[in-house]
């Protein structure tokens, strides 16, 4: 079980992607892998057959804990087959005992040629329970897309049921969780931009306010922090999580040391980052500690919004759209801050410092 963030203790195999006594080449992906923030594809680290998967689905799982097996045909476990569940899911009392599924060992001449499918199609059909293999693929060399997986769910005639994700399901505990325990506090300003909208150039909006954000949260170490237990841990880099959004989910891919790097290295690496995201590549350790978050509506239309303070982060900022003011450019900022780490002066200081730098494009670009 891979650690995907440095809160996490536990994890949940939510999906098989290859079955016990399926082959595969290192980098092919095995199975998908949730916490409480963030859902991943684990990739096989060699080439080899999947003998034993060790864990029932949707139990919780000790980081470190082994949750497969590759080897080879007909080998046999390095020691005895056990669960690194902690506890599996309770059972429906009104349905039959199922046989446990701590561990399914390879049959001894099994081996099943892994469907050609792309991540998305797989994690679709992970969450509907459909079975890949019953697909004909209308991607390149058969290859099963979104649209091949989505024919296969019957539409009732007046609705359709979508139901929640595990990586969907996740978030709306964890915002849940958020809204009803931390004490959260918007500020709101609105900053003219009209000399940055001039001296941008290609720059995206998201780059150069990710840039003006990382430069004044280096000297508001407090906004640049994350609450566990009742230590507050003050970040030395400003590790930037930017909120994208997906098809039908989201990512919050981080950038590291945010405040050492110009924008337009801030811009390049955050387009890789959302192009790996919207192809369903984003490992997860790149999602993983970040240490304040930027979330972005304005290419949306939104003028401006309060957004949820991700935890174990104490501030969050929400950017609205740029808008014409008569003969200038302004946008709305929205800091929410969680209140028992820090007093509203103390945040709207480091608020005041990014408007600043809005207003300082030679600051931002330099």
């Amino acid at each position: 079980m891979p650690n995907l963030g440095h809160t996490m203790e536990s994890g949940r195999v939510v999906a098989w992607l290859v079955p016990v006594g399926g082959t595969v080449a290192r980098g092919d992906l095995l199975a998908v892998v949730e916490s409480d923030k963030v859902s991943i594809e684990v990739e096989a680290p060699a080439a080899g057959t999947l003998i034993a998967q060790m864990v029932p689905l949707h139990a919780e799982i000790a980081v470190g804990a082994a949750i497969a097996y590759l080897g080879t045909p007909g080998e046999t476990l390095p020691e005895a087959p056990t669960t690194a569940a902690a506890a599996a899911p309770p059972a429906d009392p009104g349905s039959r005992a199922a046989p446990s599924p701590e561990v399914v060992a390879a049959p001894g001449a099994a081996a099943s040629r892994r469907v050609l499918a792309s991540p998305l199609a797989r994690r679709i059909a992970a969450q509907r329970g459909i079975d890949l293999r019953g697909l004909s693929g209308t991607g390149p060399d058969g290859l099963v897309v979104r649209a091949d997986v989505e024919r296969a769910v019957p539409m009732p005639a007046r609705w359709r049921t979508v139901p929640l994700s595990p990586a969907r399901r996740r978030i709306a505990e964890r915002m849940t969780r958020a809204w009803r325990e931390i004490p959260m506090v918007p500020l709101q300003r609105t900053v003219d931009v009209t000399a940055l909208g001039a001296a941008r150039g290609a720059l995206s909006w998201t780059a150069v306010i990710a840039r003006a954000a990382a430069l004044a949260l280096v000297a508001h170490p407090r906004l640049n922090a994350v609450l566990i237990g009742d230590e507050i841990r003050e970040n030395v880099d400003v590790d930037l999580s930017i909120a994208v959004a997906l098809p039908d989910d989201l990512a919050v891919p981080v950038i590291r040391a945010a405040q050492t790097k110009r924008a337009n290295a801030i811009a390049g690496e955050l387009a890789a980052l959302v192009a790996a995201a919207r192809a369903g590549r984003l490992p997860g350790d790149a999602q993983a500690d970040g240490s304040f978050t930027l979330s972005n509506l304005g290419a949306a239309g939104v003028d401006g919004f309060q957004p949820i303070v991700n935890p174990p982060q104490v501030a969050i900022l929400g950017i609205g759209r740029v808008r014409p003011a008569g003969d200038r450019l302004e946008t709305s900022l929205t800091l929410v801050f969680d209140h028992r780490t820090l007093d509203g002066a103390a945040a709207a200081r480091g608020l005041a410092d990014i408007a600043d730098l809005l207003a300082s494009p030679d600051r931002i670009l330099a």
